[in-house]
């Protein structure tokens, strides 16, 4: 009974959701011109709420947002954002099970987001739909179980707006959907062995 109100409780904690732009969490740390060289690289600056960057600063275009570092050092709005999670406020890493990602104006389809578990393995993929709205925004939505970190990119320029994500637990709290058919499989063994004797 104990468990299953655990479940219970994580799954009503699943229904909420966070939204986050590069003004949250006392950002920016530091504005980079778009297409030019990058004036700082964030890493854990937005892990109060959550999220740590790799090879990404903030750019005011406007509005402001999150780009890519090229390896040239560049903000060139066409390398990948990268992005994983961690429990608020902690170093602990994180999985959600639905993200949405509104980026800057791009073609539809030009631009996906890809969402990968804990141990690096590709989980799915999404492209984003057609600008819409004043500013041409568009977005790109998954709902995988265990997703851990992104990636966003693709073939056209653009800047991520803001990142929405459901509650975030700890890496392995939810076990996987392998690890619930394994359990069921060792439940359903052992009542069976139960009737037998």
């Amino acid at each position: 009974m104990r468990n299953i109100l655990a479940l219970a409780v994580l799954a009503a904690a699943s229904l909420s959701a966070a939204v986050v732009t590069p003004l949250d969490a006392g950002g920016p740390y530091c504005d980079s011109p778009p297409f030019g060289l990058a004036a700082c690289s964030i890493t854990s600056e937005y892990s109060s709420v959550g999220l740590i960057f790799k090879d990404t600063a903030v750019f005011d275009d406007p509005p402001r947002a999150w780009g890519g570092i090229n390896g040239l050092g560049e903000v060139d709005l066409l390398t990948p954002v990268l992005f994983h999670l961690v429990v608020p406020s902690t170093a602990i890493l994180g999985t959600v099970d639905s993200i949405t990602v509104e980026a800057g104006f791009a073609d539809d389809g030009s631009l996906t987001l890809e969402a990968y578990d804990i141990m690096g393995g590709l989980l799915g993929s999404a492209l984003n739909g057609p600008p819409e709205g004043p500013f041409g925004r568009t977005t790109m939505s998954l709902s995988i179980l265990g997703m851990h970190s992104f990636k966003v990119g693709g073939g056209d320029t653009f800047g991520v707006n803001s990142i929405e994500f459901g509650t975030i637990t700890p890496a392995g709290a939810v076990p996987e959907p392998s690890t619930w058919a394994m359990i069921a499989g060792a439940l359903l063994a052992l009542s069976h062995l139960r009737r037998k004797s």
